[in-house]
């Protein structure tokens, strides 16, 4: 579904730039915006199945995380947006530069860092808007720290993501007709999955013992539920499908 809606989104962009007269690879990516919201869902749905083993209703899940969840992600799928929009920038001009000056290679390695480390942070930003109770903030503040902190987990579903990316792109580059058409599809549907899949899947682990696990646990019946947290300064509390962060309480 965010794949379609993504793809839906983008063909009306583009088709508003050719009635404008603007044949723009970036003004069409302008469709990442409002499709972002259907995100949240599939982050949603992919990280009960695959990090919290539950069989949960697809449909129901996948729309209440989009409707909890649709202000935020449109400002991420705005971060999203430049992300794109910055590596066509630096890969159409400054690497047709690139071999004529020192400089413009220098500004074209700083893009692609740039660009890679916001690609490794969108890792962790979905799984955290959907999971836990923070403001946007604090969600990039973390996120970005989570950058150094696992590096080479970070690095491999990098990596992971661009052989699969790669693959698709040049079994689209290298056919024609019906089978290329058949690659391209697949391609919509798959790589969303695989980028979230991957992404939950590598932090899943780091992030439940850094903020708590994501599963409500069970509670005896008839026993009075009694919150802890795990550090002096609070911790997070499932409530209503969220982890909300608690605060230290004067008895603690």
């Amino acid at each position: 579904m965010y794949s379609a809606a993504t793809a839906a989104m983008c063909m009306l962009f583009r088709l508003i730039a050719q009635l404008l007269g603007i044949d723009n690879m970036i003004l069409t990516g302008l469709g990442i915006i409002p499709s972002a919201p259907m995100l949240a869902g599939l982050v949603a749905v992919v990280r009960k199945i695959g990090a919290e083993k539950q069989d949960v209703p697809l449909f129901s899940t996948f729309f209440k995380a989009v409707r909890g969840n649709y202000s935020p992600f449109l400002f991420h799928g705005l971060v999203l947006y430049m992300i794109v929009a910055c590596s066509i920038f630096a890969v159409l001009y400054y690497g047709a530069l690139a071999p004529s000056d020192m400089v413009y290679t220098a500004i074209l390695i700083l893009y692609v860092t740039f660009i890679v480390v916001l690609s490794i942070v969108m890792f962790y930003v979905p799984v955290l808007t959907v999971t836990y109770e923070m403001k946007l903030g604090e969600i990039y503040k973390t996120s970005f720290s989570l950058v150094a902190s696992l590096f080479w987990k970070n690095i491999a579903a990098l990596l992971i993501i661009a052989a699969v990316s790669a693959a698709f792109y040049f079994g689209i580059s290298f056919t024609d007709g019906a089978l290329r058409i058949i690659i391209a599809c697949a391609a919509g549907a798959l790589l969303p999955l695989v980028f979230v899949y991957t992404s939950v899947s590598i932090t899943a682990k780091d992030l439940q013992e850094l903020m708590g696990d994501f599963s409500e646990p069970e509670k005896p019946e008839n026993e009075t539920p009694v919150i802890k947290t795990a550090s002096p300064d609070g911790g997070y509390v499932f409530v209503g499908g969220k982890m909300i962060k608690t605060k230290k309480t004067d008895d603690e």
